[in-house]
């Protein structure tokens, strides 16, 4: 089980989602406006045959997306903040994969992680049981709270 392909490429795109250093966005100067949490278009680089990531460009409240393309389905690691960045992501996801199975995970419930979601039209979500518990007991007031900021 420890030798398994599939296992190794979710550990590789996990590790590389864990650190956004290969993908630093120019710093934008004393005294700017932070750049808007947007989920970058055309940004999808390819990092082994199966598995491709979207860089969070050292953006706030932007996650760093997987895109996990098997045989029969598609694995998508996380969906932005708001349906913005989900349609965003979709797109992305489209240019990779034709799979019409689509499965969406979140690594933890953040709004920037996990809004995005409804852009996935017909995938399955997938969810620890305790992001399902501060889905439920957080996300009205989380989901209140970063209402707005992906412009949509």
């Amino acid at each position: 089980m420890a030798d398994d392909p599939g296992r190794r490429a979710i550990t590789l795109v996990l590790a590389c989602l864990a650190t956004s250093a290969w993908a630093q966005q120019p710093s934008t100067g004393p005294g700017a406006p932070p750049p808007a949490p947007l989920v970058r278009e055309n940004a999808t680089v390819k990092l082994t045959d199966h598995v491709w990531a979207i860089p969070d460009f050292n953006v706030g409240l932007v996650p760093n997306v997987g895109i996990i393309v098997g045989s029969k389905a598609t694995l998508v690691v996380d969906t932005g903040l708001g349906p913005r960045n989900g349609d965003t992501i979709v797109r992305e996801m489209k240019k990779v994969s034709t799979n019409t199975e689509v499965y969406v995970v979140t690594t933890h419930y953040h709004p920037e992680h996990s809004l995005g979601a409804a852009a996935f039209k017909g995938a399955k979500l997938l969810m620890t049981r305790l992001q399902q518990q501060d889905m439920t007991e957080l996300g009205k007031q989380i989901q209140d709270a970063f209402a707005g900021r992906s412009g949509r």
